[in-house]
């Protein structure tokens, strides 16, 4: 009912992972609620993986367009652990995502990848904090974003390699693709490397939009802006 779709809620659910030697495990989350429904979201993930592990977390944001998104992911990798992140965020008027993961171990590696398609006025938020503390880790991230009318999309990433990590490699790289003269797109990458000695540390930003010339092309063509749109990107 209408006087249902008016109410307005909070949830808080709490996911803690604690692996064990050389496991191994992976996880599928859909956030999502009702259509028209106003209610806020609040998860937060603690994953602490030991010697040898790996861990998968799947994420998917999919909320009501009224709904509020803020989720904290904080992970603890040890000694040749793995901690693989995927995440989509396609939903509610604010969704933020705090990816906050600490390479402690020697030889731990991390790979996030993140997309955020964000359209008719919504804000897809992407935070991060990579700590390498341990000798020889492996960082990876990329984070792409589409953004279309009156959205906005922000990606504010931070990698800190300390003084004793040494022989680490880093690599961290946003992409946007504006649809829309009316979308922004704000994109932060930072690298702080303390060691002399690390195989490798680089971090990009890039933001484009639609090609004239192709929208042109297939729009001649019989095709309607938006779909030519749709199958561009």
């Amino acid at each position: 009912s209408k006087e249902k779709e008016k109410h307005c809620s909070a949830n808080f659910p709490r996911i803690v992972v604690l692996s064990g030697k050389d496991s191994k495990a992976t996880v599928y989350i859909n956030h999502m609620g009702g259509r028209n429904a106003q209610y806020q979201s609040n998860p937060v993930t603690t994953v602490k993986l030991q010697d040898g592990s790996e861990f998968n977390m799947f994420s998917q944001i999919q909320h009501s367009k009224n709904a509020v998104h803020v989720e904290a992911v904080n992970a603890t990798i040890l000694n040749d652990a793995k901690f693989v992140w995927r995440g989509l965020l396609n939903g509610g008027t604010l969704s933020r995502v705090n990816l906050a993961v600490d390479l402690t171990g020697d030889d731990a590696e991390c790979d996030l990848v993140g997309a955020s398609l964000a359209n008719d006025g919504a804000q897809m938020d992407i935070h991060t904090m990579m700590r390498h503390t341990g000798k020889r880790g492996v960082s990876k991230q990329e984070h792409r974003s589409m953004i279309g009318d009156r959205a906005h999309a922000i990606f504010r990433g931070q990698v800190l390699i300390k003084k004793p990590a040494i022989g680490c490699e880093a690599d961290q790289q946003s992409r946007a693709l504006l649809l829309s003269d009316t979308g922004t797109v704000d994109q932060m990458p930072t690298l702080v490397v303390e060691p002399d000695d690390v195989e490798g540390a680089a971090h990009g930003s890039t933001v484009s939009d639609l090609q004239g010339e192709e929208l042109f092309y297939m729009m001649c063509r019989g095709i309607s802006e938006e779909t030519a749109k749709i199958m561009l990107t």
